[in-house]
């Protein structure tokens, strides 16, 4: 999931909510690729790209949050994944972003 936020710490639009019932934001900048929510195979099922260059100049902030899909009733937490989230990043002018990531989140 993303949130593009504007200047005054907003999501202006609805467009700018980047979810599973919406797969892109800020035109073509943000875009999120289907999960299968099964969790069946290898490699990343779900992916969020950001296009640092195609942003509209009203956004300022891209918030970035990751879920487990129905958790609850699942019984499942962040705390039963190993390498739920990776930042992959292209050649870039400066930096955009910092990304922190807590290896064990506490379970519910």
């Amino acid at each position: 999931m993303a949130l593009l936020v504007d200047a005054e710490g907003k999501v202006a639009r609805k467009e700018n909510i980047v979810f599973y019932n919406n797969l892109t934001g800020g035109g073509t900048a943000v875009q999120l690729t289907k999960d299968n929510l099964t969790g069946v195979g290898a490699g990343d099922d779900e992916q969020l790209t950001i296009d640092l260059e195609k942003i509209p100049d009203g956004i300022k902030k891209i918030a970035v949050a990751i879920t487990i899909y129905d958790g609850t009733a699942k019984k499942q937490d962040f705390g039963q994944v190993s390498n739920a989230c990776g930042l992959k990043t292209a050649k870039i002018k400066k930096s955009y972003a910092v990304m922190i990531w807590a290896q064990s989140l506490m379970r519910t």
